[in-house]
Formats: C-alpha cells, sequence, structure tokens
C-alpha cells in the first residue's frame, strides 16, 4: 500500500479520496511491516492517532502478519463498533462517491452493499462460430467484478472468530441483504510491474 505512484504512496490516494468525501474515522490495517505505515501515515497526517489513544480521524492499526482480511475488519470493528463500515483494499483506488453508496444501503435497507465496476478485458476477443470469424471484438467491457468499497453492517460480519472472509460473508448476505452500487467512475488496481506504469499515466490528475 506504500508503492508510489508519481511520488505519493497509493495508500494515500484512498485516505485523501475519503477524507474528502467525509469518511471519518479512517483505520488502517497494517500487517507486514506495519512500523512503516504508521511512521508513514503520521508523517502525511500529524493529528493521526493510533488506537489506544483520543479519538482522531485517521488511525493504524497493527492487525498482524497473516491475519485474514476479515479478521482484520472484525478486530477493527471489535475497537471502535462504527456501523456500517466503508471495507476498502490498500492496492485499489477508485473515486467512489460514498454518499451514492451510503443512499443505496438506506434505500434498499440492506445489511451491505458491494461495488462493482466493469472491467475490460486486456485482450481482444473472438465470436466464432463453425470455425469461422463473426466479429473480433477488441478489449470489450467483460462482467462486473467487485473492487471493494463494500459498505458492511458491523453485526453481518459476524463474531471476532468467524472464519468466514468478506466474499463468504456477502455471499451468505445474498441478494435478500446485499445490494449493489455499480461504480462507472476511475479506478485502478496495482498487482503487477504493467498495472503500476499505468496508473502512473492514469492518475496523473490525483497528486494530491
Amino acid at each position: 500500500c506504500l508503492l508510489p505512484i508519481n511520488g505519493k504512496p497509493m495508500l494515500f490516494y484512498i485516505i485523501d479520496h475519503l477524507l474528502e468525501q467525509g469518511v471519518t474515522p479512517i483505520t488502517v490495517c497494517a500487517g507486514w511491516e506495519a512500523w512503516k505505515v504508521q511512521t508513514a501515515v503520521q508523517t502525511r497526517y500529524p493529528k493521526v492517532a493510533f488506537l489506544n489513544l483520543e479519538m482522531q480521524s485517521v488511525y493504524v492499526l497493527d492487525t498482524g502478519i497473516g491475519t485474514s482480511m476479515s479478521r482484520r475488519i472484525r478486530k477493527v470493528y471489535s475497537l471502535i463498533s462504527i456501523a456500517p463500515a466503508l471495507i476498502c483494499y490498500g492496492d485499489e483506488f477508485a473515486d467512489v462517491n460514498v454518499a451514492e453508496l451510503k443512499a443505496i444501503l438506506e434505500k434498499e435497507k440492506t445489511e451491505a452493499v458491494v461495488t462493482l465496476y466493469q472491467a475490460p478485458s486486456p485482450f481482444g476477443i473472438a465470436q466464432v462460430e463453425n470455425n469461422r470469424l463473426i466479429k473480433l471484438h477488441e478489449k470489450p467491457a467483460l462482467e462486473w467484478v467487485s473492487i471493494g468499497y463494500a459498505i458492511v453492517d458491523g453485526p453481518a460480519l459476524g463474531s471476532s472468530e468467524s472464519a468466514e472472509d468478506l466474499v463468504q460473508v456477502l455471499n451468505r448476505l445474498g441478494a435478500e441483504k446485499c445490494a449493489v452500487y455499480r461504480h462507472k467512475g476511475k479506478r485502478w488496481t496495482v498487482n503487477t510491474l504493467s498495472d503500476w506504469e499505468e496508473a502512473e499515466r492514469a492518475m496523473s490528475d490525483f497528486r494530491g
């Protein structure tokens, strides 16, 4: 999450966007080399506090190495008891309108809302029939994929000892208790060198 994009860590793009959207408090669930995350966040956001100090807008919590994402989330919820909680990934940025996301939760009266994005294929897709090319689609939009930015009511996450991961939680809630928000704005994920290079080009508008 500290990988620099145009000289600014990926994490800071996420935090800055959430702060601009009025989302507080923000808790960063850190694992491997959590102290580096704590130091970087404290330097960028001078008013940062940790969970054993007074309330501030941004926190860093060392949730341990090898801890599953769902256990990290449950640990935070058990400490600050904020419901509903907005859950984001540290390697994914999207300019999601949080107010619209919350409005769907309230309108649909569900326990969760998951954000979806229609990701383009990195390849051309061939439509073939009887060994003949019908049409070649150049990098078409594929199925709607989950990109994080999910709002989940704390009780829906289950107990702190639950072994369910976030995907299992959302699947358990199903259509009756989980709505979707289709994001059509900007979105980047960084998992490979080519992802990073593309993010460097695309995120120049978000230097901050």
